[in-house]
């Protein structure tokens, strides 16, 4: 039981992390699509 909720809270903090690194990659992308203009 311990093992599967440790499991599953890493696999969350897995896609929270990509998912902040993606969302933030997009706002870094668009700065840097605003300062090309």
């Amino acid at each position: 039981m311990s093992h599967s909720s440790e499991f599953m809270w890493k696999s969350l903090a897995t896609c929270g992390v990509v998912f902040l690194g993606s969302s933030f990659l997009a706002a870094v992308g668009k700065m840097f699509d605003k300062d090309s203009r």
